[in-house]
């Protein structure tokens, strides 16, 4: 009861806990805001491991009974970046990860792509696309059509970064229930005539086609970027400084910065060995430890780049904020302090400044930052009173860089931030395809280069392979590649 009452700080607000009968879990009807959000952050972090663990305790349970009398692989559908589970947790108990993809009709490309690399990710393995829709889908406030080829692409999207299978949710659309008007391959028109049923058809014949190493290839990057669900739910779920912070959304702002040049990035844990990277990322992640402070400075020691930003490093486990100043334990291999952060009004942004000139904005919170040892690369403008503080940092440490954002940036200031990120790192990118992805998984005896034309406007792109075969039409390709709408080629390479 003590360890509790001292890891849950129970003695702020007279909660001190005296019987095991006391506690109670976070809800409205208990201690809790209007908002839903816990008075004790603590208790509501070990409420949020506990919900996970249960669920995935029935889970193993389940599995347990089907492996007396079945010895396929078992799995379960995972749902992306969903919040309430731990899915680094639960894949270590999955055979093999699988997970239902469906992207709304305005969701960015880069976003889709984020949560497929998240789902090889969680067992750094190649992952079963258990199900999307062949063309609408359900469960959105309108749920449009996909346009012709979209099907297609969008599966060979995932296939490129790691889907080691291409399925579907429904085989015959039903006529009742919550999923009624749910798209299937055979509709309610009960047709093999429809064009849903001849993309699926066509689909299906190439997938056929395809060589047995590209199933088995991998995904090699070098850019690792960590997913906290610790952070996650604590951030979320925990008051201050702001309402407006979205975990998922920090996270994508990175990673959409690596995808929009051509950089292939591995979503991994806290427990990944980091040494195989050359670049980490860890977008506010505000959940650290004495062993995970020292994992990341042998890592920039050894030569890595890391990067972090806001809210990063401020508590433990339970949420008690570490003392002694901003970022808590990570202050030494960043090389700054802080001790106070601003938070913004939604509509409101701060010019971010460089040598006197304007590089772009940062919103939501601004670090008034004390660099240390760490090299200052921009600093807040004279709009606001902590103009000297910087923004932007850069610290050598060992034989590496430690890099941090004190503020979350616009796409200006983020291209600056990059540009001295991917100079360090000695890492050429590649921004002249806008709206096509260039994917490429390493087999036995080949690669796979996949060049997908992910927007509804036909591009042209300089062949990043040239006189390189296409497995989809078996044919040689130039030096320029023309993409239709939603195109895809697979260009197969010696290694």
């Amino acid at each position: 009861m003590d360890k509790i009452n001292q890891a849950w700080g129970t003695n702020v607000w007279s909660h001190t806990y005296h019987r095991w009968d006391e506690i109670v879990p976070p809800m409205r009807i208990g201690d809790t805001y209007d908002n839903g959000k816990p008075v004790m952050s603590g208790l509501d972090m070990a409420y949020r491991r506990f919900q996970s663990d249960s669920l995935l305790n029935n889970f193993k349970m389940e599995r347990n009974i089907i492996r007396k009398y079945d010895q396929r692989p078992v799995t379960t559908n995972l749902m992306g970046s969903q919040k309430d589970l731990d899915y680094f947790k639960w894949a270590k108990e999955m055979d093999i990860a699988s997970w239902d993809n469906y992207p709304s009709f305005d969701t960015p490309a880069g976003y889709t792509a984020m949560q497929h690399d998240l789902m090889r990710g969680v067992k750094d393995q190649p992952f079963m696309l258990m199900e999307q829709t062949p063309s609408q889908q359900n469960w959105q406030p309108f749920n449009s059509l996909k346009a012709p080829n979209q099907m297609r692409m969008l599966s060979y999207q995932a296939m490129a970064h790691g889907a080691k299978t291409i399925q579907f949710f429904q085989l015959k659309q039903a006529r009742n229930g919550s999923e009624k008007l749910h798209s299937a391959m055979i509709s309610h028109a009960e047709s093999t005539k429809t064009r849903v049923f001849g993309e699926l058809k066509k689909l299906g014949s190439e997938l056929n086609q395809l060589p047995e190493d590209l199933e088995n290839s991998r995904n090699q990057s070098k850019v690792g970027m960590i997913f906290d669900w610790n952070s996650y739910w604590c951030l979320e779920d925990c008051m201050g400084p702001t309402t407006n912070l979205d975990y998922v959304q920090e996270v994508y702002d990175y990673y959409r910065a690596f995808y929009n040049r051509k950089v292939g990035v591995d979503m991994i844990s806290k427990e990944t060995d980091l040494q195989k990277y050359q670049i980490v990322v860890a977008p506010s992640m505000y959940i650290n430890s004495p062993e995970m402070t020292t994992k990341i400075e042998k890592f920039v020691q050894n030569g890595g780049i890391f990067i972090t930003d806001y809210m990063s490093g401020l508590a433990d486990k339970d949420d008690n904020v570490y003392l002694g100043g901003y970022p808590g334990l990570l202050k030494n291999v960043l090389g700054l302090k802080y001790e106070e952060t601003d938070a913004l009004p939604f509509d409101q942004m701060h010019d971010l400044v460089s040598d006197g000139k304007i590089i772009g904005k940062g919103g939501l919170v601004c670090d008034l930052i004390q660099p240390q040892t760490a090299e200052s690369l921009a600093h807040y403008s004279d709009e606001v009173f902590y103009q000297k503080n910087s923004v932007l940092t850069k610290n050598h440490f060992g034989k590496g860089f430690a890099y941090y954002a004190g503020s979350r940036l616009d796409d200006q200031a983020m291209d600056f931030f990059m540009k001295d990120i991917l100079q360090q790192a000695q890492i050429t990118p590649d921004e002249t395809k806008t709206g096509v992805e260039v994917v490429t998984r390493t087999g036995k005896t080949a690669r796979y280069t996949f060049v997908i034309n992910t927007d509804s406007q036909p591009r042209q792109i300089n062949n990043p392979y040239p006189n390189s075969k296409d497995l989809l039409t078996q044919t040689m390709t130039t030096k320029e590649i023309d993409l239709k709408p939603y195109d895809v080629l697979i260009l197969e390479n010696g290694l």
